[in-house]
């Protein structure tokens, strides 16, 4: 009797005798132990916590900025990665990994020589009171329902689609949304009593000198309060880069697993890969957001393996799926997994494709993100794990 007692002790969950899977709670609904755990929201490093090791081959030539945990807006030099966090929780979001961008606007924060102000309009400097501890500034309009408000000239391309972004709230009197014009484009975005980072997208029509300004809708004395002004040359917003007498460019964060490194973990024949990732301070994001793709891509009609943000696809270029959620700081989920040339993938809980083939080829290497997003968590397995599997795993 003490003998079976001792065995039950010995396989109960953690006991000696248990599975090495029974470690971590990921791991367990997977029954199986991972060849690569990146949990970059947890322990906010790049160490994969399978074997310890640092596989991430990281760089950035510039600085860039990050929301730390305290809430406010933070810088990180050349080459060293950025841990979000959620501004009001402080929750760690994951690694943000971003495309290089520039911002066109000069004086972001400040509204100083480079705006134009029109008449009617009293500017008010109010210091570091702003959302992640930004400068913000007040504008006040007199009775004239018709000034607009702050402009700024700016160099664009024809055919480009540009992103404007910042944060706004409205104080007394103010319109429900704001006018966003933009080369002879213009778009509204929303105003509220709280602050909130808005962003518009417009693609310029002119290659050369245009004016960009934002207006109000004719509402007397309206008083609203902006922060963070940011234009950029591409289709979603991303973290602020602030500038001072001249535009700004944030390098791109490049992240990547290669060579012994990749091949240590990584299995041709099977596999399956799980992302966990979020929306964070950059805003809303497309569907052209990277996570996580196994290179090279141009294997078979579908592209290399592969988890992009917008659709829940295992695939860089199938299309099937449905949008995953855009809300801020939702953790979104999506699973792959495949054998030979079958492969099937998983987002939120719901299985999307299963038993679709028409992929060949040999992956050489990994590159994480590459949009606007936190990733939280890249974990993979040596094996194709079933699709009931894949659907537990990416439970919300």
């Amino acid at each position: 009797m003490r003998g079976s007692a001792a065995f039950r002790t010995g396989v109960a969950p953690g006991g000696a005798l248990a599975p090495a899977w029974v470690r971590d709670a990921l791991w367990s609904n997977a029954q199986a132990v991972p060849s690569l755990d990146l949990r970059f929201a947890d322990n906010k490093s790049l160490t994969d916590a399978t074997t310890g090791a640092n596989l991430v081959t990281f760089t950035r030539a510039s600085s860039g900025t990050y929301v730390g945990s305290d809430g406010v807006l933070r810088t990180a030099a050349n080459d060293v990665p950025r841990f979000d966090h959620n501004p009001t929780t402080g929750k760690s979001l994951g690694l943000l990994v971003e495309e290089q961008r520039t911002n066109l606007l000069l004086q972001s924060d400040s509204f100083a020589t480079s705006w134009g102000i029109t008449a009617g309009v009293t500017v008010t400097s109010l210091g570091q009171v702003g959302p992640l501890g930004l400068n913000a500034t007040r504008f006040t309009y007199n009775a004239s329902p018709s000034q607009p408000g702050p402009y700024q000239v700016v160099s664009t391309i024809s055919g480009t689609v540009y992103t404007a972004s910042f944060w706004v709230r409205g104080v007394s009197s103010f319109p429900s949304s704001l006018n966003v014009v933009f080369n002879d484009g213009a778009t509204y975005v929303p105003v509220t009593s709280s602050w909130q980072r808005v962003s518009a997208q417009i693609t310029a029509s002119v290659t050369g000198s245009v004016g960009f300004r934002i207006d109000r809708f004719p509402t007397s004395n309206a008083v609203y309060e902006i922060a963070g002004m940011q234009l950029e040359a591409g289709a979603f917003p991303t973290s602020y880069i602030p500038t001072t007498t001249t535009a700004l460019t944030r390098s791109a964060d490049v992240a990547s697993i290669t060579g012994t490194n990749f091949s240590s973990w990584y299995r041709q024949s099977e596999g399956a890969l799980l992302a966990m990732y979020s929306a964070s301070t950059s805003g809303p994001y497309s569907s052209l957001n990277k996570i996580a793709n196994f290179q090279p891509v141009s294997i078979g009609s579908y592209g290399a393996i592969a988890i992009n943000s917008g659709a829940q696809t295992g695939w860089f270029a199938s299309g099937n799926g449905r949008p995953v959620s855009a809300t801020a700081y939702f953790i979104n989920k999506q699973s792959i997994a495949y054998i030979g040339t079958q492969w099937a993938s998983a987002a939120n809980g719901l299985i999307s494709v299963s038993n679709s083939s028409d992929y060949a080829g040999t992956s050489t290497s990994l590159a994480i993100g590459g949009g606007a997003v936190a990733i939280s968590r890249l974990t993979y397995w040596p094996t194709r794990l079933a699709d009931t599997t894949l659907q537990q795993i990416t439970q919300p």
